[in-house]
């Protein structure tokens, strides 16, 4: 067996090579790549003269996780959602699917408003499938990163204070009766697969049943959707225009992702770097659009903790922005006849 492949894995590898490609299919080239959030081993696999990505799991993960992740890998690949899936084995962790030769985004060939339909699209499609197995719901998964993060005392209670109350706002307007679809849960474009013809999605680790409006809300807030854009995911995922509920719902979920991307990056910082703790008042943070300016000109490294608290502080203050807004507060009275919440 290849020598990449970690000890101990050879006979799963071996066992998974003869199912997908038939007996004597020999691993011609085996090159590492880049896992998901989960530190799976995840290579770009040649074989017959042709690519293909080859997935293990650690060992130590979670088996009922890796069941959960597969399934709703094998049923999005059979939606057309996801790559195709040639081997995937839940006891041995091992998975074998296509390989996807991305290009950047930036060249996707019909523009931001035909790759936008073209992503709701592939919502609409997952959601048509039968639901993945159940999840937490996303208010109740951010809940829990929010508690987790506050344990670490990194930051103080005062510089999130306001955050805290707009954003417990969402709760009080936020029904829990709609059925849960499948979802992926984690839409951000370093999710998202351009092959040069179309979208693809990958990387379903967190994938499982949730709330309807979770994954284009996710894609509005990674692909930075302004009202307009907004409106148009609405209408391709819907395959109608929008009324005035669903665009407000929209724009309420929307908020949920930067306070879930903050409180994930801020308490890798905290477990990191304690000694970068701040017991200011005031959040100090700049704006998210003068710190992706920042990393895009090579000034700030996310790769070091200095850079991922600036990263996870412009979230916050983005969340705030959107928080404060007056569509924002418009959308929870339409939601919920919630009344406008004033502080100074």
């Amino acid at each position: 067996m290849h020598s990449l492949v970690q000890e101990g894995r050879g006979d799963a590898v071996a066992e998974a090579m003869r199912a997908a490609f038939g007996a004597g299919a020999a691993i011609e080239e085996l090159e590492a790549l880049k896992g998901g959030m989960s530190g799976a081993a995840v290579f770009r696999l040649r074989t017959g003269g042709r690519d293909h990505l080859l997935r293990l799991e650690r060992p130590e993960r979670d088996a009922a996780d890796v069941a959960r992740h597969l399934s709703c890998l094998g049923a999005a690949a059979r939606a057309g959602v996801a790559p195709s899936v040639r081997y995937a084995d839940a006891a041995t962790g091992v998975a074998i699917t296509a390989f996807v030769e991305a290009r950047p985004l930036s060249t996707y060939a019909w523009g931001r408003e035909a790759m936008l339909a073209e992503l709701a699209g592939l919502v609409r499609a997952l959601q048509a499938t039968a639901p993945f197995p159940p999840g937490p719901t996303h208010l109740d998964a951010a809940d829990g990163f929010i508690a987790d993060f506050r344990a670490t005392g990194f930051l103080a209670e005062e510089a999130l204070a306001e955050h805290l109350l707009r954003f417990s706002q969402i709760r009080a307007v936020w029904r829990t009766e709609m059925a849960a679809v499948s979802s992926h849960n984690d839409l951000n474009p370093g999710n998202i697969l351009y092959d040069g013809q179309r979208l693809w999605l990958t990387d379903w680790e967190a994938a499982g049943s949730a709330d309807p409006f979770g994954d284009l809300s996710c894609l509005a807030h990674s692909m930075n959707a302004d009202e307009a854009q907004e409106g148009l995911l609405l209408g391709a995922w819907l395959g109608r225009p929008a009324n005035e509920e669903e665009a407000a719902r929209l724009c309420v979920m929307r908020q949920v992702w930067p306070m879930v991307q903050a409180m994930l990056i801020l308490k890798t910082v905290a477990e990191q770097r304690p000694d970068l703790a701040s017991r200011s008042p005031v959040l100090l943070a700049r704006s998210l659009d003068r710190v992706m300016a920042d990393i895009g000109a090579g000034r700030l490294d996310l790769t070091g903790a200095e850079g991922r608290l600036e990263f996870g502080k412009a979230l916050l203050d983005q969340l705030l922005v959107g928080l404060r807004s007056v569509r924002f507060q418009r959308s929870l009275q339409v939601i919920g006849d919630l009344p406008l919440l004033q502080l100074q």
